[in-house]
């Protein structure tokens, strides 16, 4: 099966270094790597749940900046740094 990003490449980018970063694969002394860990795995075999990362990436934004104008009747939050 071969999984496709749909995503920009600066968020390949970023979702590769997030992954590298929480990564538990092991590695022999040689190098090698001997098992692979769940985040890995993600990549290369599920495309349900890379769609839904990028998804979830993209819209978070969208609910901070609501979250801040129901926070904020006044408009002085987020929206007033722009």
């Amino acid at each position: 099966m071969q999984l496709i990003w749909n995503g920009t490449p600066e968020e390949r980018l970023e979702l590769l270094a997030a992954v590298q970063h929480n990564c538990t694969c092991t590695i022999d002394v040689h190098g090698a790597r001997v098992s692979v860990c769940e985040a890995h795995t993600m990549l290369v075999q599920h495309q349900r749940v890379l769609n839904g990362l990028l998804f979830a990436r993209r819209i978070a934004q969208r609910f901070i900046r609501e979250e801040w104008l129901l926070a904020d009747p006044a408009g002085i939050g987020l929206e007033a740094n722009r």
